[in-house]
């Protein structure tokens, strides 16, 4: 069957067609539609606000297609396995399930054929980690919250046989484009390809966990001493330590360049998130002290191995317009991967990971 194609024009009358069954709610108007671009590379997301026999509801409605929507724009045609919504749904489904309903968006209509599934709209009373980060504000109370939550979400499901990619043509894809290729590309700059393929197999070779995989400021929506976690097309069954990796490098970098302030508010963020991530793992992974030990040393060189990707990876670099701090944060990366920890501050981050 074709797939149909969601826009701007037609999700009025897709959602009157397809959702409304599953939504138990009789639509009376559309009020608007929206579609979502800002931090959206990939997938195809529109806001839709709507008057029911029960009140105003606003919703988002996600299709994920074959290509990737940013270089299809720019001409390019990149295949990314539209598989991945299976994934997605899986993984929200699991984390609805150990988190709680309130800090993931609800899925509540998922159309399989077209690759597409609606979700409550979550925005109205928070705002994206990445725009608070522009402001100075770094938010190091959400330290703990999130330790638990991913020492949860690790613990639970470590050792797990479940696969929580889509299918594993699509988890391939992304071991070797996107993890393999794209963001080693940093790292074999300053290493030799075999130091960095070594790495990537002793992670392969780690007891997994259901991880995110893409835990940026950007899919983080702050609310009052609390956040929303949305877009995991990427989750994957892998190394837990890619998770924390990634996510600490967004407070180690302004830790290397920010005020005095800022610098202490991201130690508290990194100590405090440590602190409950390695409380919140033990007691629902029941592994060993040594096995987290482990994972939280592949921490650090997954965070070297991230910072790198967004100064020397394929992307470029997302410090150019500012050298010196670029500089400091490839030569962390640097540091941190070889285990270097002459400089005091490269020293100090390794150790509110490691101890």
């Amino acid at each position: 069957m074709k797939r149909l194609l969601l826009t701007k024009e037609n999700v009025s009358q897709y959602l009157k067609d397809k959702a409304t069954l599953a939504l138990g709610l009789k639509i009376e108007k559309v009020f608007s539609v929206k579609e979502i671009t800002d931090f959206s590379n990939a997938n195809y997301l529109f806001k839709i606000q709507v008057l029911t026999d029960q009140g105003k509801k606003s919703f988002v409605l996600k299709q994920i297609r074959r290509y990737n929507k940013r270089a299809l724009r720019q001409g390019k045609k990149l295949f990314v396995n539209p598989a991945r919504v299976y994934g997605e749904v899986k993984m929200l489904a699991l984390l609805k399930d150990i988190w709680g309903q309130k800090f993931v968006p609800r899925v509540i209509y998922f159309d399989r054929i077209n690759a597409a599934f609606l979700m409550i709209d979550v925005s109205s009373d928070g705002r994206l980690l990445v725009e608070e980060f522009r402001q100075n504000k770094i938010h190091p109370e959400l330290g703990k919250l999130l330790g638990q939550l991913f020492g949860k979400l690790h613990g639970y499901t470590f050792s797990t046989s479940q696969e929580f990619a889509g299918n594993l043509p699509w988890k391939r894809q992304l071991l070797r484009v996107l993890i393999h290729d794209h963001w080693s590309t940093g790292l074999r700059k300053f290493f030799p390809n075999q130091q960095v393929n070594q790495f990537l197999k002793k992670a392969q070779a780690a007891k997994s966990s259901a991880v995110w995989l893409d835990p940026v400021y950007a899919n983080i929506l702050v609310k009052k001493n609390s956040a929303v976690f949305f877009d995991f097309d990427h989750a994957i069954t892998y190394d837990p330590a890619i998770d924390g990796g990634i996510l600490l490098a967004h407070w180690v970098w302004v830790m290397l360049d920010g005020s005095k302030k800022i610098k202490n508010e991201a130690k508290m963020f990194i100590r405090d998130y440590i602190k409950n991530y390695r409380r919140s793992f033990i007691h629902y992974s029941r592994a060993s002290k040594t096995e987290l030990a482990s994972i939280l040393n592949r921490t650090v060189s997954w965070l070297a191995f991230y910072l790198l990707s967004r100064t020397d990876g394929k992307s470029g670099s997302y410090f150019k317009d500012w050298p010196q701090w670029e500089e400091k944060i490839r030569q962390t990366g640097v540091d941190l991967f070889s285990r270097d920890f002459n400089n005091s501050q490269t020293r100090e981050i390794a150790y509110l990971i490691l101890h």
